[in-house]
């Protein structure tokens, strides 16, 4: 065949899938298609999954948007983007949203959402029967981060972005972006999920996130929770709406109703008492100066899709080593003198070694890595031979002791989380279909081994600490 007809049918070809690629995308409306205009769309940025408040209903799910109006030009001055947060419940997460057409005129455009959001009662029951609507529908999008709610309700963490004075989306980017300076916590999206899901083995880790406040009160969430179902089960109680109150959210009607109510009561409370008026002025300006922030805390952990604890802070960065996602992240040492040293992991590799002993798989995790000495919180000289040996050493067993925490967490719990199951059955795949099935009893009996080894390749600008020599005659 002629090269010059084979170039045009690959031409036609090319054409003919570009055409029906833009075909499919409108017929299942993607990120950049809405069913009726963006005057009339909502696109979601994040979503949260409660347990419904109301008898009737199983989940609760509150969306947050940006708001685009006539006065935005206003807010981008002071860069602050005007929230719009609604909560619907349903019998089913579907349902709900659905619901949500029963009160809003605009309808929910999935394709940019960033966040799902799941609280704590609800992972700790079937995390699968959330979370198959937004895998199931054609408008969300798979790289969506999963995360649980720690502490609170997702509804009463989304409407923290108030408390804080930011749009939350963006706070959740900004958290994420982060995330790898300290290896405490990681990604985890809809396509690794239902990748964990295909193999029945592995068990599901997502990671959780909370709210804290500068006095870090427990008293403080529950308190913000509770604020946020007061405001929730404000509504009219219109003769068409008695069966949904506790579905609808009518946050504009709230704020109208809370400036009458401010006007009505400036009259109606003259002959109440000073000290009310006192306490209450007090309770706001405290409110008001309560300063919050959102802060990563590490893996909520899942056997048979069901919540079953937390492996946080340095146990979490544990697992990170045993899942090759240590970026970096900085490890606070005592040193040959008893004062604290600060080095800065650079790079890190993981070697896996697998052998049996007759039909029982004994695992060898090999950890190496570098740092670099970032900080020291003493006058003595840490550079010679013996004291760089003593921090090397120590920085091994820190990061040993980490790992060895999470395999223990892992064999008391039977919960396969940094994938060794995959690792036996690559290794020798007639020897794991002896064992698969009695996969939980192999794990808890399971001998594992770590081995680390690091070296410190510089000190940055200076060899000796500052002052180590102060005292000595010139």
């Amino acid at each position: 065949m002629d090269r010059k007809v084979k170039e045009r049918i690959l031409f036609v070809l090319v054409l003919i899938s570009g055409i029906m690629l833009f075909l499919d995308l409108i017929e299942y409306k993607l990120a950049f298609y809405t069913s009726g205009g963006i005057e009339n769309s909502s696109f979601v940025l994040a979503v949260g999954v409660d347990k419904a408040d109301s008898k009737d209903n199983k989940y609760k799910i509150t969306t947050i948007s940006e708001k685009f109006s006539a006065d935005s030009s206003s807010n981008s001055s002071t860069n602050q983007k005007a929230e719009d947060i609604f909560t619907v419940e349903g019998t089913s997460v579907f349902q709900a949203i659905r619901n949500y057409n029963m009160f809003k005129s605009k309808t929910l455009e999935w394709g940019h959402i960033g966040y799902i959001l799941i609280s704590e009662e609800v992972a700790k029951e079937d995390v699968l029967d959330v979370l198959d609507f937004f895998i199931r529908d054609h408008q969300l999008r798979f790289n969506a981060k999963l995360i649980v709610v720690k502490d609170l309700s997702a509804e009463a963490f989304i409407r923290s972005g108030k408390k804080i004075g930011k749009f939350l989306p963006d706070l959740l980017d900004s958290v994420f972006s982060n995330e790898e300076k300290t290896s405490v916590s990681s990604n985890v999206d809809l396509v690794e999920f239902v990748r964990i899901l295909d193999d029945k083995y592995v068990d599901v880790f997502i990671p959780s996130i909370t709210l804290l406040s500068r006095e870090n009160d427990e008293a403080v969430f529950k308190k913000l929770d509770q604020t946020n179902k007061k405001n929730n089960e404000k509504s009219d109680k219109d003769e068409g709406e008695k069966n949904l109150e506790a579905i609808v959210n009518k946050e504009d009607k709230e704020k109208s109703e809370e400036n009458k109510d401010s006007q009505e009561n400036k009259g109606s409370q003259e002959g109440s008492s000073s000290q009310d008026k006192g306490s209450s002025k007090e309770q706001s300006e405290s409110d008001e100066k309560t300063q919050y922030c959102l802060t990563l805390n590490g893996f909520a952990i899942f056997k048979e899709l069901k919540l079953i604890g937390y492996l946080e802070e340095i146990y979490a960065r544990g697992l990170n080593w045993l899942k090759a996602n240590i970026k970096t992240t900085a490890i606070v040492l005592d040193d040959v003198y008893g004062e604290e040293v600060t080095v800065e992991v650079l790079r890190s590799e993981l070697e896996t070694k697998i052998k049996f002993n007759d039909d029982n798989p004994e695992v060898t995790y090999n950890i190496k890595f570098i740092t670099n000495l970032s900080e020291i919180n003493g006058h003595n000289d840490v550079s010679t031979k013996e004291g760089n040996q003593i921090i090397v050493d120590k920085q091994n067993e820190k990061v040993k002791s980490e790992v060895e925490a999470v395999i223990n967490y892992a064999k008391e719990n039977s919960v396969d989380i940094f994938n060794l199951s995959d690792a036996i059955y690559k290794s020798n795949p007639d020897k794991w279909n002896k064992i698969k099935e009695n996969w939980d009893d192999v794990l808890k009996n399971m001998k594992i081994d770590v081995n680390v080894n690091s070296k410190i390749t510089r000190t940055y600008h200076i060899r000796q600490p500052i002052r180590s020599g102060y005292g000595e005659k010139k």
